[in-house]
């Protein structure tokens, strides 16, 4: 899989350098979120998240912490930004990029001043984070501080940058900072939309065969795609 997405990225990046577009194309590359734990399910690892702490599926560090690439050669010059961002950042930044008028309510921030350098504040004064639904496991973080609440059970907190495994639980060392970020994550919720759809009894969906598509069909990439790589036929 690496490999036939590594040759597929340095395909377009060709295409963009022969028809000269690099300097002026936005690329983003980012990790899926994690490795999976398959051994708390009896399967083999093939992934280890070290020193992060978790895997896929959970809020801690090695659940959530990716690899996150930006190139703009004629924006953003060479560098590591050291300031956490997140995925709802992308569409924001995108559009500034391409000098669209995003809607009122969008969610995430435009990273362009940041990664430029125009601005040297933080992205986001907080992040936060849920999954599981009511009762599911929830994050904020704030600064290097992060607390994470999983289901009924305390919440925790770590110092990210002097703790990157979030091995030390610091909540009765900072009871103050535990009551500030439940407060904040308390007043999030308040504002996120409920899910439209509605969960099937016992968990997550179970899969259902469909049955086979007959005759098989290959799927192959669209016209536009051949056209913009200067494919002669479907291949």
């Amino acid at each position: 899989m690496v490999a036939a997405m590594d040759a597929a990225i340095g395909t377009v990046l060709a295409k963009l350098e022969k028809t000269g577009q690099t300097d002026n194309t936005l690329i983003f590359f980012v990790s899926d979120n994690g490795g999976p734990n398959l051994s708390k399910r009896g399967g083999v690892n093939f992934t280890d998240n070290s020193p992060l702490r978790g895997a896929k599926g959970d809020l801690y560090e090695g659940g959530m912490r990716v690899p996150f690439l930006v190139v703009w050669p004629a924006k953003i010059r060479p560098g590591i930004y050291e300031q956490p961002v997140i995925a709802l950042d992308f569409l924001p930044t995108a559009l500034a990029a391409a000098e669209a008028t995003p809607p009122d309510d969008l969610d995430g921030v435009n990273l362009l001043p940041f990664l430029t350098g125009a601005k040297a504040t933080a992205p986001h004064e907080t992040l936060f984070w849920r999954t599981g639904g009511p009762g599911g496991t929830n994050a904020v973080r704030r600064a290097n501080l992060k607390l994470v609440r999983i289901g009924k059970a305390a919440p925790e907190l770590y110092d990210l940058a002097a703790d990157v495994g979030e091995i030390k639980n610091l909540a009765l060392e900072r009871p103050e900072v535990v009551r500030e970020l439940v407060a904040a994550l308390a007043e999030w919720e308040k504002g996120t939309i409920a899910p439209t759809f509605e969960s099937p009894k016992g968990g997550a969906a179970r899969k259902k065969a469909v049955g086979k598509v007959s005759p098989a069909e290959r799927l192959q990439p669209s016209d536009e795609v051949h056209e913009f790589l200067g494919a002669e036929n479907g291949g």
